[in-house]
């Protein structure tokens, strides 16, 4: 996860991907912004979806990831600073923006996901929704995680996966 700032696991609903395809893009030790990232899938995965499309780059990137998790998208941004006094002072870091529901095979994409951020720091916001125009969810601040499971775990109490025969778990 290290070289990526954004990753995307998709439900398979969105045209031309697969149900727990990962995505990852943008250079996270160089000057590009999360926004600009993010805009730039947004107009490769999203761009029949006409609210993605009238988004911009002053924007926050919470706001583009809103709109991606609506569409059943996992976010996932890479915050670290890569200096080596914000890495010795703070460490890795990085936040999962959840929709309420996902498949199965996207928490496999997870797990899969989870072996990339082992050392990170993680927020997860969850229940996500716009008021006055600015994103709210739930925040819920991880500890550092130290293994797969600690990332497995903190999902499976967040959100709810669909099992291929359409029931929750």
């Amino acid at each position: 996860m290290d070289n990526y700032k954004v990753s995307l696991i998709f439900d398979g609903q969105v045209e031309n991907t697969r149900n727990g395809q990962i995505v990852k893009s943008g250079d996270s030790k160089g000057e590009e912004l999360h926004i600009e990232t993010l805009l730039d899938l947004s107009k490769k995965y999203f761009s029949t979806h006409s609210v993605l499309s009238q988004l911009n780059y002053k924007h926050r990137p919470e706001t583009v990831a809103y709109f991606m998790t609506k569409m059943g998208t996992v976010v996932f941004l890479n915050t670290t600073r890569y200096t080596e006094a914000c890495l010795k002072k703070y460490g890795k870091s990085g936040m999962f923006l959840l929709p309420d529901t996902i498949t199965e095979k996207q928490f496999d994409a997870i797990k899969i996901l989870a072996g990339d951020i082992v050392d990170f720091n993680i927020t997860y916001i969850t229940d996500l929704k716009l008021e006055d125009g600015m994103v709210q969810g739930k925040n819920t601040m991880g500890s550092k995680i130290t293994d797969n499971e600690m990332v497995i775990n903190d999902i499976l109490n967040k959100v709810n996966i669909i099992k291929e025969d359409n029931k929750t778990r």
